[in-house]
């Protein structure tokens, strides 16, 4: 890692950690990460210049191989979270092996641990912001890229749901966390029409599966 029109290495030893010795790197290394941080590939540019045409698309075909999804199973759970979560890809979607009242992929889509019974997706919350009230800021963690498409739904009589309805906006941010568990942070913006007492129901919908957050928030 370089810092841009130089020479000089970011990533420096310290005192108490040897950043160079500990990932065994040299200099001019790209080392790719796969989504969980592990290590996946190592790419010396002084060995591979990216001037030569072959090193660049060798380079170009392992990144875009680590930043793929992958499904060896096709049960919509991606291979590294069920790794992470069980040590294997037995999981079944419709499962609930911990019992906490949320399926495999309930709990995948919103980033909660499904071997875990005190964690599970959290209902939709309303996040402080400096908007006038009664309008708020709706946040829930989803999974990041394209791999899931997330929409929030609107309703009056809990019966009818509308697509962002006119008084829920785009999503205003969609913040990645960069923690190693492929997640972000979705934030919606809320403004119920002044005056209009009447009660109104969100819910979010996770497309391409029947998978929607269990939590509703009613405002006015």
């Amino acid at each position: 890692m370089l810092t841009a029109n130089s020479r000089l290495p970011l990533l420096q030893d310290t005192v108490t950690n040897h950043v160079w010795s500990d990932w065994l790197a040299n200099y001019d290394d790209v080392r790719i990460l796969d989504a969980r941080n592990h290590l996946r590939a190592v790419f010396n540019l002084s060995a591979h210049s990216l001037t030569v045409a072959s090193n660049r698309t060798a380079l170009k075909a392992l990144l875009i191989e680590t930043a793929t999804a992958g499904d060896t199973d096709g049960d919509r759970l991606l291979d590294d979270w069920e790794e992470a979560s069980w040590g294997n890809l037995d999981a079944k979607p419709e499962e609930d092996p911990d019992r906490d009242g949320a399926d495999n992929a309930t709990e995948f889509a919103f980033g909660s641990n499904p071997a875990d019974p005190q964690s599970h997706p959290v209902p939709l919350t309303t996040a402080a912001a400096a908007v006038t009230p009664p309008a708020f800021d709706l946040s829930f963690r989803c999974r990041a890229g394209s791999w899931l498409t997330y929409q929030v739904e609107g309703s009056t009589d809990f019966e009818s749901w509308t697509i962002e309805p006119g008084w829920v906006g785009s999503p205003d941010s969609l913040v990645n966390l960069f923690d190693g568990t492929g997640l972000a942070v979705a934030t919606w913006r809320v403004t119920p029409p002044a005056g209009n007492l009447a009660r109104r129901f969100l819910r979010v919908r996770v497309l391409n599966r029947a998978w929607r957050c269990p939590g509703l928030l009613n405002g006015e």
